[in-house]
């Protein structure tokens, strides 16, 4: 059987990401994270390709249209939206 050795620990921002959700894009919804809705950002973004996601950041930044390349993205973001998005393949991570 196994075991998490570092089950009682904090991941650090710089760990890797351990839990993941498919991403639809919503103008009108932040994104909601579960399984028991504590977190309030992604620490990642993982694209199926290059394009750009338009986002609202975690801190400051609303309806800002980013870059990003196909594969892991390190950014915290609170919502993605449909208008002004063109990745198909979203995932976040945390």
């Amino acid at each position: 059987m196994s075991t998490r050795k570092f089950q009682n620990m904090s991941p650090e921002l710089d760990g890797p990401l351990s839990n993941f959700l498919a991403i639809t894009p919503n103008d009108s919804a932040d994104i909601t994270f579960p399984p028991d809705g504590k977190n309030t950002c992604s620490r990642a973004l993982i694209c199926g390709a290059a394009g750009t996601v338009t986002i609202d950041a975690h801190g400051h930044g609303t309806n800002v249209a980013i870059p990003v390349t196909q594969g892991y993205n390190p950014i915290m973001v609170t919502r993605i939206y449909a208008t002004g998005t063109d990745v198909t393949t979203i995932v976040a991570g945390w």
